[in-house]
């Protein structure tokens, strides 16, 4: 199964943010997650342009 970048990312801060505390209680020496790569969108990968907002009633 495969994941967006942004479900990736999404977990990704959330693991690391775990892995701060453990930092910080001293369980662990330090944070590995910094040292991943970047998690990117795939090449070609474009967001939808923006909406325009609805035309408003002129009678209103």
């Amino acid at each position: 199964m495969r994941y967006s970048a942004n479900t990736r990312r999404m977990i990704r801060a959330i693991v690391s943010g775990i892995m701060q505390q453990a930092v910080l209680r001293q369980v662990i020496a330090s944070n590995p997650l910094p040292e991943l790569e970047r998690i990117e969108s795939p090449t070609g990968h474009r967001t939808a342009p923006p909406r325009a907002p609805p035309p408003r009633n002129a009678a209103s």
